[in-house]
C-alpha cells in the first residue's frame, strides 16, 4: 500500500521542483509590476512608477494553508511577498526597479513630490522615494540624481520614525530627520521604545550630521536634579536582576544629543541609586550607553558637539549613506 502513495508523490514533489525552477527563471527576467499602477510623476525625459496589490492572490491563499516549511519555500521561490514595486525610466528605459513591502512612494518634501527638484542644494535635479520599514511606522529613503547619469546617491533607514524632508534652516533645501536605529528595541527590547532622532543635510555629496541644528540649551539645573531624584528614588530598580529604570539611559541620550555629552555622563552618576550593582555598574552603564554609542553611524559626529549657546560647531562629517 505504501508503494501505491509513494509513486504519486514523487511525482508531485519532481513537479513542485520544476514549477520552482521556472518561477526563478521567470523572475530572474527582470522587474515585473506586483499589482497596478498607482502613482505616476513626469519629469523631463524620466518617468516613476509606483505600483501596488491590495489583496492576496489565490496562490498565497493556498499557501496558508500549508505546513510553515512548504509555505516558506513557496515564499522563497514565488516572491509572493512583494505587495509594491517602483520603476524610474529615462526615455522610456527602466534605469531603477524595486520591490517594496505594504507601501512604497514618491518621497514629498511640503506638498509636493520629489519628482525633479533639488533637495541636495548641488543644483542637480532630484527623484527620491520612501518605503515603510519595521513595525514602529519607519521607512526608508532612496534619493537619485538626475544629471548626465542616472545615479542612486543615498540610502536612509530610519526604523523609529518615517524619514522627512523638512526645510529647519530656511534655506530653501531639506534637512532629513530620522532616527538612530542603533538605538532600536532599546532599552527595553520591545515595540513602542523611543529611538534618538537625528537631523542631517546633504553637503560634499553625502547625508552628514546637522549638529547645529540638533543643539539644545542645556535643562535648568533645579529640573535636572529633581529628574535625578525621581529616577534615584524609584521602585523599578531591580539588584536581583540588576534592573535600571529606563528612565535613566533615554534622559542620558537626550542630554547627549542635544549637544551636551559631558553632563549627560554626569547625570549618569547623579540619578544612580547609591550602592546598586557594586562593581558592575560599569558593566551596565557599558552594556546600555557605550555599546549603543559604539554600534551608532551618528554618535562619533553628535558627542564631540561644543557646549556653547553661540552655536560654535566644528565641520559636520559623513555619515551612513550609500
Amino acid at each position: 500500500m505504501s508503494k501505491l502513495f509513494r509513486f504519486p508523490f514523487i511525482i508531485f514533489l519532481s513537479g513542485a521542483v520544476l514549477i520552482g525552477g521556472l518561477a526563478i527563471a521567470f523572475r530572474g527576467r527582470g522587474f515585473s509590476p506586483p499589482g497596478p499602477l498607482i502613482q505616476e510623476e513626469h519629469f523631463h525625459e524620466y518617468e516613476v512608477r509606483i505600483y501596488k496589490r491590495d489583496d492576496e492572490t489565490i496562490f498565497e491563499r493556498i499557501c496558508d494553508k500549508l505546513p510553515w516549511r512548504v509555505s516558506g519555500f513557496a515564499c522563497r521561490v514565488l516572491g509572493e511577498k512583494e505587495w509594491s514595486g517602483v520603476e524610474i525610466l529615462k526615455n522610456r528605459r527602466r534605469v531603477f526597479s524595486t520591490y517594496g513591502g505594504p507601501y512604497i512612494g514618491i518621497a514629498e518634501f511640503g506638498s509636493k513630490n520629489v519628482v525633479g527638484m533639488n533637495i541636495t542644494g548641488d543644483d542637480v535635479p532630484n527623484i527620491a522615494t520612501s518605503e515603510s520599514l519595521g513595525r514602529q511606522g519607519g521607512g526608508s529613503l532612496y534619493v537619485f540624481e538626475c544629471g548626465k547619469e542616472f545615479r542612486q546617491i543615498a540610502t536612509v533607514e530610519s526604523w523609529g520614525s518615517y524619514p522627512k524632508l523638512q526645510d529647519l534652516d530656511g534655506d530653501g533645501i531639506p534637512e532629513l530627520i530620522a532616527s538612530d536605529d542603533a538605538f532600536y528595541h532599546w532599552p527595553v527590547c520591545r515595540d513602542g521604545e523611543p529611538i534618538p532622532e537625528v537631523i542631517l543635510r546633504w553637503r560634499n555629496g553625502k547625508y552628514v550630521v546637522a549638529r547645529d541644528l540638533m543643539y539644545k540649551p542645556a535643562p535648568a539645573e533645579e529640573g535636572l536634579e529633581a529628574l535625578a531624584t525621581v529616577i534615584r528614588s524609584s521602585s523599578e530598580w531591580d539588584a536581583e536582576s540588576w534592573w535600571v529604570p529606563p528612565e535613566l539611559w533615554t534622559n542620558t541620550i537626550a542630554l547627549m544629543y542635544s549637544g551636551h555629552e559631558s553632563l549627560g555622563w554626569e547625570f549618569v552618576d547623579r540619578a544612580w541609586q547609591a550602592g546598586f550593582a557594586g562593581k558592575h555598574k560599569q558593566e551596565l552603564i557599558d552594556h546600555y550607553l557605550r555599546s549603543r554609542l559604539e554600534r551608532s553611524v551618528y554618535a562619533p559626529e553628535i558627542v564631540v558637539m561644543a557646549e556653547s549657546s553661540e552655536l560654535t560647531m566644528p565641520p559636520s562629517q559623513p555619515v551612513h549613506t550609500k
